[in-house]
């Protein structure tokens, strides 16, 4: 059992390294992964405060602010009031990092879509089960 587990996290491992090196390929542009992690997470989130990006992204906030800035200056997201906390600022996608985000998945569900024929359902359902016991495991 053991050993198991640790041939499954060298695999998840070298799966991560993978697709680090693949992921950028695949939305062809010129941002930085950080860059393109934030764009595609706010994409699928709508708007979020730097701590609450921070906590998704498992990032300090201080790695988030500086990405977050600099997408501000390239005009990729925008800022406005947190209604909630006066003092806290909200982020979204500008109509720019919305196309970009788009693009984005476009090439992502692209790129899924080529590989998925090697799975068979109950297999991805059977992978995705045991890496979220995993991933809650690991939390603790």
């Amino acid at each position: 059992m053991n050993e198991t587990l640790s041939q499954l996290i060298c695999t998840l491992e070298e799966t991560q390294k993978r697709l680090q090196n693949i992921l950028p390929s695949i939305y062809d542009t010129n941002a930085t992964q950080l860059q393109t992690q934030l764009i595609n997470h706010l994409g699928k989130t709508n708007e979020q405060t730097v701590p609450q990006i921070a906590t998704a992204q498992q990032s300090s906030r201080q790695n988030i602010q500086v990405v977050i800035n600099e997408l501000l200056t390239l005009g990729i997201v925008i800022k406005k009031v947190n209604p909630n906390h006066k003092r806290s600022v909200i982020y979204k996608l500008s109509s720019i990092g919305f196309d970009i985000y788009k693009h984005n998945k476009k090439a992502h569900d692209s790129f899924i879509g080529g590989i998925s024929p090697l799975f068979k359902e109950d297999e991805l359902y059977e992978t995705q089960r045991v890496l979220e016991k995993l991933n809650e495991a690991l939390k603790n």
